[in-house]
């Protein structure tokens, strides 16, 4: 995965891994990844668990999203930028999980990049109704 924040350009290699535990319904994804270039740094996990909702006929997904970032692109947590940009992140993939699982085609910004600028642009969006008092939309 590649990631452009301002003047850095990051391209990460790494591994992830799943841990599924079918009988109880949830599971766990590791993932860890770093850029030579910047020494940036990053690892992850992701644990969810569905419950089955509506006499069985639908699926609540709970997910937890834990990560670090280590060097040049954790500048950018300092700011909040990477907090807020990991949220975004989640809620991306969140909205684009409930379109798939309800038959419904994914937005057409969506795609296996990650779309930076438009994380930025929603970022700076919400902190500006934020700060006038409008309450950040996702």
């Amino acid at each position: 995965m590649s990631v452009k924040l301002g003047p850095i350009s990051a391209p990460f290699t790494g591994s992830a891994g799943i841990e599924r535990d079918d009988s109880g319904l949830r599971g766990v994804i590791r993932g860890a990844g770093s850029d030579r270039g910047t020494g940036s740094r990053t690892k992850g996990e992701v644990t969810y668990r569905l419950v089955p909702e509506g006499d069985g006929r639908q699926t609540r997904v709970h997910l937890s999203v834990e990560y670090s970032l280590q060097g040049a692109l954790a500048q950018f947590s300092r700011s909040g930028v990477a907090q807020d940009l990991g949220r975004r992140l989640v809620a991306d993939f969140a909205a684009n999980l409930n379109a798939r699982l309800a038959g419904k085609p994914l937005e057409a910004q969506s795609s296996a990049q990650l779309n930076v600028g438009r994380l930025l642009w929603l970022w700076g969006r919400d902190r500006l109704r934020g700060l006038i008092g409008l309450g950040q939309s996702r």
